[in-house]
């Protein structure tokens, strides 16, 4: 059995406000708005930071490349600060597929002009 901090009554082992008094029997109590507030906060999250510029990147075409090599940046600060964080490996996985779509849409149009240019000097061939 324990008993109530405040008033001294007796309650029961699984009780977490107190019958007599009203108060909270819970070790980590809050004592203000201010310490609720304080609590609640959350720094932001580097996986999602780095999920976000995966997602972005992808749809964004060759900006892409720049915004992957962003996200791999917070992806490596994030785990040397965060190691527990889980977000990371969706994070890289999306910024290096953001890397790999802004090299395609930029690199496809100039292989293209690369096999179009050796076609008209080899076959002499305009298609």
């Amino acid at each position: 059995m324990k008993f109530c901090e405040k008033c001294g009554k007796q309650l029961e082992d699984d009780a977490i406000v107190c019958m007599g008094c009203g108060c909270s029997t819970v070790e980590n109590k809050v004592s203000s708005f201010e310490d609720l507030n304080a609590q609640e906060k959350k720094p932001v999250r580097l996986s999602l930071v780095s999920t976000i510029l995966g997602i972005v990147g992808i749809l964004s075409g060759p900006i892409g490349i720049l915004l992957g090599i962003l996200g791999l940046v917070f992806v490596k600060k994030g785990k040397e600060k965060d190691p527990d964080d889980n977000g990371f490996e969706l994070a890289k996985k999306l910024s290096i597929a953001a890397i790999v779509v802004g090299s395609c849409i930029i690199g496809l149009p100039i292989l293209f002009f690369v096999v179009r240019a050796l076609a008209v000097v080899v076959m002499g061939v305009l298609f």
